[in-house]
């Protein structure tokens, strides 16, 4: 396929499953026929986070169209395009929640991810569009625009594409039957039905039960560590919140630590019984005697809500 469309998605608030805004490059055959950042009526709820992250205001979107009425003079650059965009799943996951929510068929998708690419081949120690783009020379305009996010996940790709060329394992399909006509809880490809559990591949067992161990938790003057993909966005942008509250973020879970933040979506190493090193660690400090609290993410932002 020689068409190409690099996607973006800002949301009004932490459940990530409605859009305030969309950002469109369609290039094909090397040339871009369509660009737009488009406002979007998520007709829900803001959160003052999204309206500080994306400067996207309830009074700008109140007279934009909504998805649905969007949706048929865009889907082609959707159903006949392979999809780029960083960090992919989360942008096409709310993209087919707010479908669903709606009604509208959902088509499969074909999409490149920018972040996988990133690990791949270039091996930086942060993969966040940001950090990518000022590594790699690559202008953007203002981060968490959609447009300019968009904009700035094509650069990142064409330095990939350029540097280490471009084949078909790039492509994967996101498709999920089960969110037709439907809302579903998760907008992530590495989620399962319940936020919390996570199947086993040894069936007759029970679904694995990550709990929240801490009654009560305080974010300033205290160290997270963060594991799993968040609802709440980006990982980045979990850490800019909690810094925002007055605590800090290291990588490491080490027995001075505070807590374990464990994000809504868990990783796809624990659908095999197999918490990962985070999680493990944080669950033998405790067994230990070590106060060490582990945090889900829905327990985690029901504190500010």
């Amino acid at each position: 396929m020689s068409r190409f469309t690099f996607f973006d998605v800002e949301t009004p608030n932490r459940n990530n499953d409605r859009i305030s805004s969309m950002g469109i490059v369609v290039v094909e055959d090397g040339v871009t026929i369509f660009e737009a950042n488009i406002l979007v009526n998520p007709e829900v709820r803001f959160d003052p986070f999204n309206i500080d992250l994306t400067k996207i205001t309830p009074a700008m979107v109140r007279d934009e169209a909504t998805l649905k009425e969007l949706w048929p003079a865009v889907s082609a650059y959707f159903e006949n395009s392979i999809i780029v965009a960083h960090n992919a799943t989360f942008d096409l996951g709310v993209l087919t929640m707010t479908l669903a929510h709606y009604g509208i068929e959902i088509p499969r998708f074909q999409y490149i991810c920018t972040v996988v690419l990133a690990r791949r081949y270039l091996k930086y120690r942060k993969n966040s569009l940001d950090y990518l783009c000022a590594t790699l020379g690559v202008l953007l305009e203002r981060h968490h625009e959609a447009l300019s996010d968009a904009k700035g996940c094509q650069g990142i790709f064409y330095h990939i594409v350029e540097h280490h060329g471009y084949n078909d394992s790039f492509v994967s399909e996101f498709y999920r039957p089960h969110m037709r006509g439907k809302s579903i809880e998760a907008p992530n490809a590495r989620a399962y039905p319940n936020a919390h559990s996570y199947p086993n591949n040894n069936q007759s067992e029970a679904p694995i039960q990550l709990r929240t161990t801490a009654e009560h938790f305080e974010i300033k003057n205290k160290s997270f560590c963060l594991t799993g993909d968040f609802r709440f966005g980006e990982k980045t942008d979990v850490e800019l919140f909690i810094l925002a509250h007055g605590g800090c973020v290291v990588t490491q879970v080490t027995r001075q630590l505070d807590y374990v933040l464990v994000g809504t979506y868990g990783s796809p190493l624990w659908a095999y019984g197999n918490y990962g090193t985070k999680v493990k660690k944080a669950l033998d400090y405790r067994s230990a005697g070590y106060n060490l609290q582990i945090i889900l993410e829905v327990d985690f932002f029901k504190h500010f809500d």
